[in-house]
């Protein structure tokens, strides 16, 4: 009898590895969706209390990153009072953070939360997000394409 219990557990063990297997798969492939745009910041506000909050923050990028700069500005009176996994500095409402080298790299497509921090103020999503400064949503600027001489507008 115990070959065969060894056999239905090798069985049971290669069903569970393909299925955690295909369950990331899909993961990967909806994180790799979300970065179709050049890259997205979720700041997630995880708990608060009072006039304080602990935020975490989230990278997806449609390229492959090695190091990452975060700057954002908050608005109204928000202060970061304590971080972790990133060097940070605030000056009034302009936030900025970089890697702590083991968590600056982020595969193309993939989706990895980079830090957390306790805050106080305003819980409302900061604005003017740039990762390595170009704006989150959009690509680094590019010259526009040359098509030969212009043309008339239609009448």
């Amino acid at each position: 009898m115990r070959p065969q219990r060894g056999r239905r557990t090798g069985l049971v063990l290669a069903a569970t590895a393909a299925a955690a297997l295909a369950a990331a798969t899909l993961t990967t492939a909806a994180s790799g969706a979300a970065a179709d745009e050049g890259c997205a910041v979720d700041y997630r506000v995880v708990s608060s209390w009072g006039s304080g909050f602990q935020a975490s923050v989230s990278i997806t990028a449609a390229e492959a990153v090695s190091g990452w700069d975060l700057a954002w500005q908050f608005s109204g009176d928000t202060t970061v009072t304590s971080a972790w996994n990133v060097d940070w500095s605030q000056s009034g409402g302009a936030f900025s953070g970089t890697d702590v080298g083991w968590n600056g790299s982020i595969a193309a497509g993939q989706t990895r939360e980079v830090f957390g921090f306790i805050g106080s103020g305003s819980t409302e999503t900061p604005t003017g997000i740039t990762l390595n400064g170009v704006a989150c949503g959009e690509s680094a600027p590019t010259d526009p394409p040359t098509t030969g001489e212009p043309t008339d507008p239609p009448t």
